[in-house]
C-alpha cells in the first residue's frame, strides 16, 4: 500500500476533534449556510437532488462523526461541490434544470 494511502488509512498520532479546529467548524457552518441559500435558490427538485445531495450526506456524516478525521477529506470535496452548484447558479439561474 502507497505511503500516503497508509497515513489517511491509518494516521498517526492523536486525531483532534473538529471543535478543537477552528477552521474546520468555521468552513464546516459556511457550508452548511451556502447549501441552504442553494436549497432555497434551486428551484428544480431533480436539479437541487443532483448536485446538492452529496454535499449534504457527506456534511451530514461530518457531524454525525461516522469517520473521525474524515472532515479533513472531506470538507474540500463538500467545497467544491458546492462551488461547482453556485458557478451553476451564476450561469444558468435560478430554473437550472438537469436534462437527458
Amino acid at each position: 500500500m502507497d505511503s500516503a494511502i497508509q497515513s489517511v488509512a491509518r494516521p498517526r498520532g492523536r486525531i483532534l476533534p473538529m471543535e478543537a479546529r477552528p477552521m474546520a467548524t468555521d468552513l464546516l457552518a459556511s457550508l452548511k449556510t451556502r447549501l441552504a441559500s442553494l436549497e432555497q435558490t434551486i428551484l428544480d427538485k431533480d436539479a437541487r437532488e443532483h448536485f446538492l445531495q452529496p454535499a449534504k450526506n457527506w456534511l451530514d456524516e461530518i457531524e454525525r462523526k461516522v469517520a473521525p478525521g474524515a472532515e479533513s477529506v472531506m470538507l474540500p470535496l463538500i467545497e467544491e461541490q458546492v462551488r461547482k452548484a453556485e458557478i451553476l447558479v451564476i450561469k444558468y439561474g435560478p430554473n437550472l434544470r438537469i436534462s437527458g
